[in-house]
């Protein structure tokens, strides 16, 4: 359910930006109760947690099938893997994008997303 409410979001900011982002749109978009939109992303910083985590998920499940080819250097892994992030963020582009240029304006979003 987590990730159709976060594909929700995601489809809403690449048509609207972050800005304007609507917990109440999320939802309806998702098909989904309003409070279970809050349960699992009580801000809008979480939407941006929440995508981190979900590209980082398949890019260490294809980590793991590269560790298992036996003939490649560290270094093509590196690349690879690399390579798979960038796949696992093209289907965001167009929110990214609008998450970029709008961040600017949400500062808490920004210090959420800090390291530490």
């Amino acid at each position: 359910m987590k990730d159709k409410i976060l594909d929700a979001a995601l489809t809403l900011v690449a048509r609207e930006g972050w800005t304007d982002l609507s917990f109440q749109e999320i939802a309806n978009l998702a098909e989904v109760p309003l409070a279970e939109v809050y349960e699992h992303f009580p801000q809008k910083s979480a939407f941006l947690l929440a995508l981190n985590e979900k590209v980082d998920r398949f890019v260490l499940k294809q980590a793991e099938e590269l560790s298992e080819e036996s003939g490649i250097t560290p270094r093509e892994r590196l690349f690879d893997l690399s390579l798979t992030r960038l796949d696992a963020l093209f289907p965001y582009k167009n929110a990214l994008a609008h998450i970029y240029k709008d961040l600017w304006f949400d500062p808490l979003s920004v210090l959420t997303l800090a390291p530490g």
